[in-house]
């Protein structure tokens, strides 16, 4: 049986299952159970929650908690440039995989500029 590993945001926590059920009998398909957070999170935790499962797919998705900011600040939790470099770093160890094929996953989209949201009530 295939092994699929799901690692992302919270929003991966939402899809999770629905996976699991399309893949039941194809593929084992697993993922962390917290949130993975920003891409220092994953680069962090990517040996234990993907390196040493040998998954056969690898969806990832990371970048949401990268680009958040305390309200009212502009400085992002990850900065551009250490976000490139952690994705680099994943990129690096992943290409070690034999046999993994990884899915990239656009983050979900945001506005920056708080004067397009809409207010629903």
């Amino acid at each position: 049986m295939k092994r699929v590993i799901l690692v992302g945001d919270s929003i991966r926590k939402g899809y999770r299952e629905v996976v699991a059920r399309e893949l039941s009998g194809l593929a084992e398909v697993w993922s962390p159970d917290g949130n993975c957070k920003d891409s220092r999170s994953v680069l962090h935790n990517l040996e234990e929650w993907v390196i040493s499962r040998r998954p056969d797919v690898l969806h990832l998705n990371c970048g949401l908690h990268d680009i958040k900011t305390d309200f009212g600040g502009e400085d992002t939790a990850v900065s551009l440039d250490d976000y490139g470099s952690n994705l680099r770093a994943i990129c690096r160890l992943l290409n070690g995989l034999d046999g993994c094929t990884a899915i990239w996953a656009a983050t979900t989209p945001v506005w920056l500029d708080p004067r397009k949201l809409v207010h629903c009530e």
